[in-house]
């Protein structure tokens, strides 16, 4: 399962980079961070 979670992890990243590089709102970047966090809390 740690490779699944890994996986997960590698595509939150992407995510963020691109949210990031589109110049998304600061609203938006924090409900993805909070959607980041409750996967962690998920995957524990």
């Amino acid at each position: 399962i740690g490779g699944f979670i890994g996986y997960r992890r590698g595509w939150i990243d992407a995510m963020n980079k691109y949210l990031g590089d589109v110049n998304e709102p600061p609203q938006l970047k924090a409900r993805i961070a909070e959607l980041e966090h409750l996967l962690e809390k998920t995957n524990e």
